[in-house]
């Protein structure tokens, strides 16, 4: 059932891209890697791990409430805190992370 959720936390800088990220984690058969690793990378960690400029960050959340937000700013160990609030029937955390990233503080 789809609904309004909204979310508190940090991304973590792992210092890592996509590829760094990946390495030693066993991928489906069916993916032709590295064609399809951003594919894969959305689907495995889409709720635990994000990707900006080139690079991934790993997310601490919890819950909050059922408002509309997206928001985020950078800490000074170079952490991004973020809160965001969706529609989970059209619009995914990733999507809420990449609106937030735009309205950074």
């Amino acid at each position: 059932m789809s609904e309004t959720e909204t979310w508190v936390g940090t991304l973590k800088p792992t210092g890592k891209t996509v590829a760094e990220y990946m390495e030693g984690k066993e991928c489906p058969s069916y993916l032709n890697l590295p064609d399809d690793m951003m594919e894969w990378f959305t689907e495995e960690f889409y709720t635990s791990a994000v990707v900006t400029d080139g690079f991934v960050y790993e997310v601490e959340r919890r819950c909050l409430s059922d408002q509309d937000i997206a928001i985020s700013s950078v800490n000074d160990d170079g952490s991004i805190s973020f809160t965001v609030s969706y529609y989970n029937g059209g619009c995914s955390f990733d999507e809420a992370i990449e609106a937030a990233l735009k309205n950074l503080e």
